[in-house]
Formats: structure tokens, C-alpha cells, sequence
């Protein structure tokens, strides 16, 4: 008998599998993704780098009822060998050309010549991974006009840990762990795993919507650009200049990242005293960085400026679909949409091809419609 069945077991997946009680198939041995915790060395590190909790309303209640969380009050800084508030203004003039409807343009008409020279240019180009004069503007909320505060002033955190919360969730679906879905047959509805194949009535499906259209023989048919991050998560020494801020944006350096995030600074249980533990993050797209040589080149640097000492711990990760584009508004939208005419509904965060919190994306899955 033929059955809806959900496809991932982040937290969009087990929010639909908690309300649903459809099973849930995950490629990996365990569910949660990268939204995961782990101890190494005296630090607490989360894979794939920090997940703070972002947003308000039936995520954050529901998460609330499963475990304690702390709340802060956002703590950001942008980073020129002094430390500036989040968000910037900045005095400088230069003249560039961009392409027309680019996100380059967008920030041009956006904010004055001196912001985008000193502060919105580099640091997307970045972030990005060298794409923003290709992908339209589609994070309007993460750019704050002068005087804004910013998408986000307060964010929690889980006091025990994602871990706990994945588990907690985890604990009421129905979850068949390794099973990798390497083909579905979108006419006689059908998943094919590498040792099994399900038929369905439904999918629900919350894998990246670019894999997702390539098992469903959609391959060329489609153009949704995503890059991929390298998340160094280091415990260190502190030093002179390591910083109170819990993240950093940096516009220039010269190892290629474009963020630090400081887990210690959030939560000084996260390090040892004395001791300070973070993560970087340096976007890229399409061929995989040299983990070992970027990994030295950004410890020197930090060390460099100050903001770490000795080295005790490093632990580099690959977040393959990490950041997510269009090259025009609406592409995802078509492929969404052509998906839910085969009865897939594709959600979540990378399901949307949209940039969301975990707080959102569990909102997705507890309002998926069928």
C-alpha cells in the first residue's frame, strides 16, 4: 500500500515526521544533519559551525518544550584591525562597473559608494564565493539600512546542546538511517534507495531542491547556484586581541574567510578557562579547497593579528549545500512548483532553495501541506 514518506531527518524532516507520522528516510546513520554538537579536546563545537536558534513563533515554542535554551542579545562586530559595531558606516568613493539586476547592483543602489567599497563589496564577494555580480539579491533583511539593527538582535541557544534537541525529536518519528536515495521515478512514484526501492502517494522531501530535481532526471533542465563552506573549528590559546564579540564579519584578510563565529563568547562553558573556541568560515564554489594548507594560512593569520595563541584543537568540516542563489527571482520557485505537480512537495530551508534559521525551517516542516 502506497504511503506519503519524507526524505531527510533535519529538523524540517522531523518537525513533518513528528506531525505527520509519515517514516522518514535519511541517507546518513544518524538524524539532525549538521545541526549537531560535540565535545573535542575541552571545547564544544557544533558541525558545520555555530547554529544559533534565529527567529520567533512555533519553532522557537516548540523547541522551548523540549529542552532549556539561553537567549543573548546579538553581539557583532565588523573587523579592520579594530573591531566596528554591526552595522557599518563607512566615508570612501570609488566608482566600479557591475552588471545590471545583480546583487553587486542591488547593494550600488542600496547604500552609498563608501559602504559597498570598505564593507557590502568584499565581504559579499566573499560570501558569495566570487558570485554576487552574477545571483540577484534575494536576502534583502541581511543587508539593514543605515540606523537598522540588523535581521537579527537576539538569538538562543540550546543549553545542553543541538544534539539533545535532534534526539528529543528524533525520538518520536519513525527513522530508517541509511538509506541514500539514488533515483525516484516521478511518473510511477517511486524512491529508489541502494538496496531498496518504496513506492509513495506523497513525497515530502526537505533534501537541497537542486539533488532533489537531479533524481527526478531533471538534469540541465535547471540553474540553482549554491556554494559550499569550510568550517574550521579551532580551540586556542587566548591572546592580546581575541575579541568579545560572539561573530565577526571581515571584509578583508588575507587566508579568504569572511566570518568568525566564537562559540567561548556565547558561552564560556564551551571552552576551557583561559581558553577561547571558535569557528571560521571561508565560502567556495566548485572545486574542493586544500583543507591542510587554507587550515595553516588561517591560523597564522588569526595568530598574526592577535586574536588566538597556541593551538590546542582543529577540526576542519565541508558544508557541501551550505549557502544557496538564484541568477534570477523565481527560479526556484518554477522548479517548486513543477515538483508539486508530481506530488513532491520539496521544503525546509534547502528544500526552498531559500536562506532560513533552524527555527523557520522546523516551522516548515510542523506546516508542511499536502
Amino acid at each position: 500500500m502506497m504511503s506519503t514518506i519524507i526524505l531527510g531527518s533535519g529538523f524540517t524532516g522531523l518537525a513533518a515526521g513528528i506531525k505527520t507520522g509519515f517514516p522518514i528516510y535519511e541517507a546518513s546513520n544518524h538524524a539532525g544533519g549538521i545541526c549537531t554538537t560535540y565535545a573535542k579536546d575541552g571545547f564544544q563545537f557544533s558541525n558545520g559551525g555555530p547554529h544559533f536558534l534565529f527567529g520567533k513563533g512555533v519553532g522557537l515554542d516548540y523547541i522551548k518544550s523540549l529542552v532549556p535554551v539561553n537567549e543573548y542579545e546579538r553581539k557583532a562586530g565588523v573587523y579592520y584591525n579594530h573591531i566596528f559595531p554591526y552595522p557599518l558606516q563607512t566615508t570612501a568613493q570609488k566608482v566600479n562597473a557591475v552588471n545590471k539586476g545583480s546583487l553587486k547592483e542591488w547593494l550600488g543602489n542600496t547604500f552609498s559608494q563608501a559602504e559597498c567599497n570598505l564593507f557590502f563589496n568584499p565581504f559579499n564577494e566573499k560570501y558569495t564565493a566570487g558570485l554576487y555580480d552574477q545571483v540577484v539579491q534575494v536576502e534583502e533583511f541581511k543587508s539593514p539600512p543605515a540606523g537598522g539593527v540588523g535581521f537579527v538582535s537576539t538569538f538562543c541557544d540550546p543549553v545542553n546542546g543541538l544534539t539533545d534537541l535532534v534526539s528529543k525529536m528524533a525520538e518520536k518519528c519513525t527513522i530508517n538511517y541509511n538509506h541514500e536515495a539514488i533515483g525516484i521515478d516521478t511518473k510511477e512514484k517511486i524512491v529508489f534507495f541502494k538496496n531498496k526501492h518504496v513506492k509513495y502517494e506523497k513525497l515530502i522531501s526537505t533534501i537541497p531542491l537542486g539533488r532533489l530535481l537531479r533524481l527526478c532526471g531533471r538534469e540541465g533542465d535547471f540553474k540553482l547556484p549554491c556554494t559550499s563552506v569550510l568550517v574550521i573549528n579551532i580551540g586556542a590559546d587566548k591572546a592580546v586581541n581575541t575579541p568579545d564579540e560572539h561573530w565577526l564579519y571581515v571584509p578583508f584578510c588575507k587566508s579568504g574567510f569572511h566570518r568568525l563565529c566564537f562559540y567561548s563568547n556565547v558561552d564560556k562553558s564551551k571552552a576551557p578557562e583561559g581558553k577561547v573556541g571558535m569557528a571560521v568560515e571561508i565560502a567556495y564554489y566548485g572545486d574542493q579547497p586544500d583543507i591542510e594548507r587554507v587550515s595553516f594560512e588561517v591560523i597564522k593569520e588569526l595568530q598574526d593579528w592577535g586574536m588566538i595563541g597556541k593551538v590546542i584543537t582543529i577540526d576542519p568540516t565541508i558544508v557541501k549545500v551550505a549557502y544557496t542563489w538564484e541568477y534570477n527571482k523565481g527560479d526556484a520557485k518554477k522548479e517548486i512548483d513543477w515538483l508539486r505537480e508530481r506530488d513532491i512537495i520539496s521544503t525546509g530551508r534547502y528544500g526552498k532553495h531559500k536562506f532560513q534559521g533552524m527555527v523557520d525551517s522546523i516551522k516548515d516542516g510542523f506546516e508542511v501541506e499536502l
